[in-house]
């Protein structure tokens, strides 16, 4: 006899509400799973996926399609038919399995939009009203000038080396006793314990991730590592140190020990537990930049010399007993001059272009077209060839946000990128909806890793060790 027992979570019923989830199969249908199931039962590689509710109750499986007149529908591997679920409460889905989508050219370009959006694409045009951009999702996409925050010009090796993670298969354990474990799409440690990996890094680097805790906690990341299993000072290489409220970059010179390059306060994190981080290293031009929630942190510059010699990362947490967790891990290498990414919280009253020689203009952006930019400075006009040009920063522009919705959602992009849009429908084949950006999208699923809901509201952080909130249905059967 297979049973079907849901477990109550501590907080479910103040975090859900009766209304926010149909637990129970629409009439009809019936809540015994299948004769004779078991764990081992799949009818598709995607019941990994993982939702997770805002009072931290996740659930595994699958899901079959989504709209705003029949709510989410989701398959767990244990329920005969799907659950019907509102999106009131929902926090995210995270997919197993999304795919890069293939396209005839390399991206060129990163845009960055003052609503939180980031795409990868090529840019085709730009005059007083609007940018004109290709990108995978979209032949030729046009969105309102104002919307834009910066374009950042790739270089032509730009790649991304690693995306994840999706299981600890490729990564190495320290020596320590302590271990690092892989929970639903996150590296997660509650004890001493270090783990690396060989990325074959070689040119400039941006790792870029997003970190939750549960109280003070230590972690060492290490860049251009020569060895996985240990923090090695033997070779060339850079340690960045986070800890709530602080962070410092650190230069390892073989024999030698360390230099630190500097240090910055981060009193945003105190009250805190969940960031998104990215480190910039560019060792050809001697920059480390540290970037936080979407802003610069600080950049410092390193002249010591013999830059780093490996080619792995290893993250290292340094403390017993708080949980650290790291998830949509995104390491891409050749992402461009670093040294010139001034994008901060201050006001930008007038548009920046930094150039390939490390000048500088601030003035007025009249244009970009046939491969050309027209820039106007209060002394004189000019034109430059756009291959001359790194970063182009946009001045601020009055944008009025509406309240957003539960079916306001974000998608976080295999291969980089988050495009926010209200969700018309998803199925598996086809998900579509309208970016206050581009207007009306369609697009492969396929191509999404995580998405997210109500915007502006931030779920509950819970230790990944906590069994019971580990997923919301403990469904077995009692003759195991």
């Amino acid at each position: 006899m297979t049973v079907f027992n849901t477990r109550m979570v501590p907080g479910l019923a103040l975090g859900l509400g009766l209304a926010a989830c149909r637990l129970l199969p629409a009439e009809g249908e019936t809540a015994a799973p299948p004769a004779g199931a078991t764990k081992s039962d799949s009818s598709s590689s995607r019941l990994e996926d993982l939702l997770q509710f805002f009072d931290g109750s996740s659930m595994h499986g699958q899901l079959r399609q989504m709209n705003r007149e029949g709510g989410v529908r989701w398959q767990h591997p244990f329920a005969g038919q799907p659950l019907n679920l509102k999106p009131d409460n929902l926090a995210w889905i995270r997919f197993s399995g999304s795919q890069t989508l293939r396209t005839q050219s390399k991206p060129t370009c990163r845009f960055r939009f003052r609503n939180g959006d980031e795409v990868l694409g090529n840019l085709t045009l730009v005059d007083q009203d609007k940018i004109q951009l290709q990108t995978w999702f979209g032949d030729r996409l046009v969105a309102p000038r104002d919307t834009v925050k910066s374009i950042v010009f790739l270089s032509p090796d730009f790649a991304v080396l690693y995306e994840g993670p999706t299981s600890l298969e490729g990564w190495v354990h320290g020596r320590q006793p302590g271990r690092w474990d892989y929970r639903a799409g996150a590296l997660v440690c509650t004890n001493v314990a270090l783990v690396g990996r060989d990325l074959k890094l070689s040119r400039p680097v941006c790792m870029s991730f997003d970190l939750a805790w549960t109280s003070q906690f230590s972690l060492t990341i290490a860049l251009y590592a020569s060895v996985f299993d240990r923090l090695d000072y033997s070779a060339n290489s850079y340690h960045i140190y986070l800890a709530p409220g602080f962070v410092s970059a650190q230069r390892v010179i073989a024999g030698r020990g360390s230099a630190t390059l500097g240090q910055a306060q981060l009193p945003s994190l105190l009250s805190a537990n969940r960031a998104h981080m990215e480190i910039r290293i560019d060792k050809e031009e001697g920059s480390v930049a540290i970037w936080l929630d979407g802003a610069l942190v600080q950049r410092w510059s390193d002249d010591i010399g013999g830059s780093g010699q490996g080619t792995g990362i290893t993250l290292y947490s340094q403390m017993d007993g708080p949980v650290v967790k790291i998830s949509n891990l995104i390491i891409a290498q050749g992402t461009g001059q670093l040294e010139n990414l001034e994008e901060t919280k201050a006001p930008v009253k007038e548009d920046i272009v930094h150039f390939a020689n490390h000048d500088k203009a601030v003035g007025t952006l009249h244009g970009i077209r046939e491969g050309q930019l027209w820039f106007a400075v209060p002394q004189a006009q000019f034109q430059v060839p756009l291959p001359r040009v790194t970063q182009i920063v946009f001045r601020d522009a009055a944008i009025q946000e509406a309240p957003r919705g539960p079916w306001e959602v974000r998608a976080y992009l295999a291969g980089g990128g988050a495009l926010s849009f209200l969700l018309d429908k998803w199925d598996e084949t086809s998900v579509s909806g309208t970016s206050a950006v581009f207007g009306r999208l369609a697009f492969s699923p396929r191509s999404i890793r995580q998405l997210q809901f109500n915007l502006d509201r931030r779920e509950i952080l819970t230790g990944p060790g906590d069994d019971a909130m580990e997923d919301l249905f403990d469904m077995k059967d009692p003759n195991e």
